[in-house]
């Protein structure tokens, strides 16, 4: 009785392995203006699409950020720095269901200065 139990267990455990969504999923990106200079220091939200925010990061001196360890789905980058309009941009991870293989997703995320 002991083993079918044990069997049974192992038997939910690798479906659930199987089935479980993807979160190793990585966004990066680029931060310009539109003048095409990279900017640093822009504070950049990941938000879950209509909802809340997930993490918040600051771009390094050549724009770049990433967020990474993200489930399959629809994300909101949104991107604030002083002396320009905020941006909003949707970043999608298309993989669902699958643990073998994690998707890279790289934008570049263009601001305008404010009053452009």
């Amino acid at each position: 009785m002991q083993g079918l139990s044990l069997l049974w267990t192992l038997a939910v455990l690798l479906l659930l392995s199987v089935t479980a969504p993807a979160q190793n999923n990585t966004l990066r990106g680029k931060v310009r203006s539109t003048s095409g200079t990279t900017v640093n220091n822009a504070i950049v939200e990941l938000k879950s699409l209509g909802g809340g925010m997930i993490a918040q990061t600051v771009t390094r001196n050549d724009g770049d950020f990433a967020f990474s360890n993200l489930a399959t789905g629809e994300y909101e980058v949104e991107v604030t720095v002083a002396g320009y309009d905020s941006t909003v941009q949707v970043a999608r991870f298309n993989t669902p269901y699958r643990m073998e293989f994690a998707e890279v997703i790289n934008i570049e995320v263009m601001i305008r200065p404010r009053g452009e």
